[in-house]
């Protein structure tokens, strides 16, 4: 939405895009980091037979029919099919489209390709005090995360930017707040995607401005018995409402959250264990620019960087 380069800025450094082909769900869905377990032994291809018999030997019987799989086989440098079986049947990719999409990034970008997350002056900084507005300007970095560089801090990186906004000597900001996402101009979702999976923490929107995996986790406590729960957001943010209808009760979770006809309302239903402490349930974000926006623009107000009354903030 602004792009004058003339404007005074602060560059926050590049952010390397992160190549997971495979793993990510467990990123997303904000787990504890556990030791990941040995990856599964090799399995030879059975002796004996042409190449597509030995292949379909290998292959499970309760895969060998349609609708439950679609292999082919081929070489890199010729294309030249080895196997195939069922390979026109439609199929959700599921988490194999991450190796798509890791390919597809690797051959557009490059290895040394590093998003940049903008902070944009719309004016000059005079004693420390900006008297105009503050641009936030991302360009779809999905590394903006503290999990990703191993930190428990979910605001790891706004701190960081509000640390590299001090360190320039800034100190008061009398202006408003300005995203610009406009660098991903499509919808936050593809019009066929499941709108029950919206509910899930590894199903968030897609955006220019993205922080957390644009979700955040509801992070639950068992109460009295029979009473409600205790939970907390991480991170810390008004910009998303919890309605909690759970209860203590029994010994197993049965906690789940769901999202309410109000955006950023969810809804916290379920049987909470008696004996559960801080169990994480990772929840999506609605308006994910508007997301990482709050965050940065609540960061600054405890920081005591923000000027309030007046002060706003826009997409």
């Amino acid at each position: 939405m602004f792009r004058n380069r003339a404007w005074q800025f602060w560059w926050l450094g590049p952010l390397v895009l992160v190549v997971l082909a495979a793993g990510w769900d467990t990123l997303a869905k904000g787990k504890k980091t556990e030791k990941r377990p040995a990856p599964p032994a090799v399995v030879a291809a059975p002796s004996g037979g042409t190449l597509e018999e030995r292949l379909l030997r290998l292959i499970p019987p309760a895969l060998e029919q349609p609708g439950r799989m679609g292999l082919v086989i081929g070489e890199a440098d010729t294309a030249r099919v080895l196997f195939r079986r069922f390979p026109e049947e439609p199929l959700i990719p599921a988490s194999t489209m991450k190796l798509l999409t890791a390919a597809t990034a690797l051959y557009y970008l490059g290895e040394n390709y590093q998003f940049e997350t903008n902070l944009w002056a719309r004016g000059p900084v005079r004693a420390g005090v900006l008297e105009s507005d503050l641009v936030l300007q991302g360009t779809g970095d999905p590394g903006l995360s503290g999990r990703l560089d191993g930190s428990p801090d979910r605001l790891a990186v706004v701190r960081g930017w509000v640390d590299a906004l001090r360190g320039q000597g800034l100190r008061e900001i009398k202006g408003h707040l300005l995203l610009d996402d406009t660098a991903f101009p499509g919808p936050a979702y593809p019009a066929c995607w499941p709108v029950e999976e919206r509910n899930l923490g590894y199903s968030p929107e897609t955006s220019a401005l993205a922080c957390n995996e644009n979700s955040l986790d509801i992070v639950v406590t068992a109460g009295k018995e029979g009473g409600a729960p205790a939970f907390r957001l991480s991170p810390a943010t008004q910009f998303v409402t919890v309605q909690n209808r759970a209860v203590t009760q029994g010994k197993k979770n049965e906690l789940a959250v769901y999202r309410t006809e109000q955006p950023n309302v969810w809804l916290l239903k379920g049987k909470c264990g008696k004996t559960t402490a801080d169990l994480s349930l990772t929840a999506p974000v609605e308006e994910s620019g508007l997301y990482l926006g709050s965050l940065l623009y609540e960061e600054m107000m405890r920081r005591g960087i923000w000027s309030p009354p007046g002060s706003k903030m826009y997409v």
